[in-house]
């Protein structure tokens, strides 16, 4: 009997666990990445040409990264006029609605996704387990709450079309640690890359030497004549930003 309770608490674990990391990992066309628009800088990041499943590429979203907006980036878009502030505009507005309710998911996350998988594997799954399982819920019905009221009155309407997406998580609480990202897909929040590196936004060194790496493996890769001299403007203009850091 405790040989099948043991088992069964290691596989509660195991699945709080998967759960929580499926929802890390994403799927992306080839050519597209994402933006995490954090507090201080915009971060880029793309997916290797060597994770591929199929017709997409895999990227493992930072868990971290990922409570703050994050929009799908373009790499053969157009410019398009505007994008930027677009961009700015409705991250700003979803970041407004976030803010009160972060640290509540911060710390429902921690317990749905720590606490409770150690306390399972050490105790088991008792009267405690049930307890946590409870103080999560409360605590993402609370950010929930925040978020609905949170914000300018703009702001509250459009988080509140969003209740589907609001709820999903109640089914599957480890979900509730991507709510920024999922929102952040039904906000639509997606810009060319040629944008974001024509603009001033800041982007840090690593990054732009990731980036140029991956335009150089696209490149390798395509046989396009229009796509190949889209790729050498690309690569011009990061390279003139990492010219300005080297300065």
């Amino acid at each position: 009997m405790s040989t099948l309770l043991g088992d069964y608490n290691r596989l509660l674990a195991l699945s709080i666990w998967l759960f929580f990391a499926s929802g890390l990992l994403v799927f992306k066309s080839p050519g597209h990445g994402v933006a995490y628009l954090g507090p201080r800088e915009m971060r880029l990041r793309f997916p290797s040409w060597r994770a591929a499943f199929g017709r997409r590429l895999a990227l493992l979203v930072n868990p971290i990264q990922s409570f703050w907006p994050m929009a799908d980036v373009q790499l053969f878009a157009p410019s398009q006029e505007g994008a930027m502030n677009n961009l700015v505009v409705s991250a700003h507005q979803l970041a407004r609605s976030m803010r009160r309710a972060r640290p509540l998911l911060f710390v429902a996350t921690a317990v749905v996704v720590i606490v409770i998988p150690i306390w399972v594997l050490t105790r088991g799954a008792d009267l405690i387990f049930i307890a946590l399982a409870g103080v999560g819920y409360a605590l993402y019905a609370a950010a929930v709450g925040l978020l609905l009221r949170s914000g300018k009155r703009a702001d509250r309407h459009r988080i509140g079309e969003q209740w589907k997406t609001l709820l999903e998580p109640l089914l599957c609480l480890p979900y509730g640690a991507h709510l920024c990202r999922k929102l952040s897909e039904r906000y639509g929040l997606s810009v060319p890359l040629i944008d974001v590196l024509r603009s001033q936004a800041p982007l840090s060194f690593a990054d732009l030497q990731d980036l140029m790496s991956h335009i150089q493996e696209l490149r390798s890769t395509s046989n396009d004549a229009q796509e190949l001299a889209f790729i050498t403007e690309l690569q011009a203009i990061v390279e003139t930003r990492l010219a300005g850091h080297s300065q």
